[in-house]
């Protein structure tokens, strides 16, 4: 038995679009900078943006590329071949994301790097203001690219949306803290989504990987 079924890639696809097509009209067709500033004046206007400020500051680390290794060990407990798949993923998205940010976009600039009087962004304590090379989000890209692999995974496809939803939090996290545009972020997300069915037609369709009997290795040794 194919350890991705079909019927669950076709679920997961659906969402992932329709994701897409949610935030295709605030990332796409509004100018990224008038969509920064409306949402840096909205948090400005609050009176206090601490819980706001902390949540985002720590909930953006799900996106970072030590996830992948984690992610790793945590799908070993359940299936080797989960866990090759997390790191085919990382490998094909990490490659997306040099040729865009190294290659092809090289030095386009981040918010704190767009805007000449930077007193229009709302600075957070104890974040690092990077200015260059925004293009696409590594972060969201790593966030899409987990998500999307958990909703191939879970084992209730209702939890499905939230897992998508918690991964456009830590998209948007990215947008909150000033280190990407929306725009940014919403191509990181197809990165990530396209790098997992990637892996998924490589292991599933163009290999008898999902044929072989130690696929279900665990670190459990449960068969």
């Amino acid at each position: 038995m194919n350890p991705f079924s079909t019927k669950r890639v076709k679920f997961v696809l659906l969402q992932c679009i329709g994701y897409l097509l949610l935030m295709f009209p605030l990332a796409v067709l509004i100018p990224k900078e008038e969509m920064t500033l409306m949402i840096n004046n909205w948090v400005m206007n609050q009176e206090d943006t601490w819980a706001l400020d902390s949540f985002f500051k720590y909930i953006t680390h799900l996106g970072d590329g030590l996830m992948i290794g984690v992610w790793f060990v945590i799908f070993l407990f359940f299936r080797l071949y989960y866990g090759m798949a997390v790191l085919g993923t990382g490998l094909v998205h990490l490659i997306f994301i040099f040729v865009f940010k190294k290659l092809i976009f090289n030095g386009m600039k981040r918010p704190w790097g767009f805007f000449e009087d930077d007193s229009v962004l709302h600075a957070i304590e104890g974040v690092k203001q990077h200015k260059y090379n925004t293009f696409p989000s590594g972060h969201t890209a790593t966030a899409f690219a987990i998500a999307t692999l958990l909703a191939l995974t879970v084992p209730n496809r209702k939890w499905v949306p939230l897992i998508i939803l918690l991964a456009a939090v830590v998209g948007f996290s990215r947008v909150y803290l000033n280190q990407h545009f929306l725009i940014d972020t919403y191509v990181g997300a197809v990165v990530g989504m396209v790098s997992t069915f990637i892996v998924w037609m490589i292991f599933e369709k163009w290999t008898s990987l999902h044929q072989q009997p130690w696929i279900n290795w665990t670190v459990t040794k449960r068969k």
